[in-house]
């Protein structure tokens, strides 16, 4: 087990939801915006999700054994822009997929056991949903968040 590995399941767990859009295991960066919303587009419209740990705790779990046990508690935050239409309603559709997401993560709280079951089991959080301004496009925006433990020794 590694960061890189939990990464990679994050990932595929978000790619599993319905109607998600674009899903990247890293925080996109461009020089010029039309790049930018090249690679946020699904189809017509903005629909992405950007995927980064934004720290990692270490705690020791044995001492004396013949081999250190220590758990790394990783923190992940997961990104999400979609293009705003009053019109269209967009607001809940968004508020749905961020649900939806929670909800496929709350399914699969050990992400096909690439994490150190712990009791309670983290959970991913909502932490905020709301608007984001991108070179003058006004889209949805959304930071959800979720600490994962990984076993590192012994």
């Amino acid at each position: 087990m590694s960061q890189a590995t939990i990464l990679a399941e994050i990932k595929t767990l978000l790619e599993t939801v319905t109607d998600i859009g674009n899903v990247h295991d890293y925080i996109r960066s461009t020089y010029f915006w039309n790049q930018f919303f090249a690679e946020h587009q699904d189809g017509t419209k903005i629909l992405s999700w950007e995927i980064s740990r934004v720290g990692t705790a270490q705690a020791l779990a044995t001492v004396g054994a013949v081999e250190d046990l220590y758990h790394l508690t990783h923190s992940f935050v997961i990104v999400g822009h979609m293009s705003l239409s009053d019109e269209l309603e967009t607001e809940k559709t968004f508020q749905s997929l961020c649900d939806t997401i929670q909800d496929s993560f709350r399914e699969d709280d050990n992400l096909n056991g690439t994490i150190l079951p712990i009791q309670p089991p983290n959970k991913l959080q909502i932490k905020s949903v709301g608007h984001a301004n991108y070179a003058g496009i006004l889209v949805h925006h959304a930071v959800l968040t979720i600490d994962l433990v990984e076993r590192v020794g012994g």
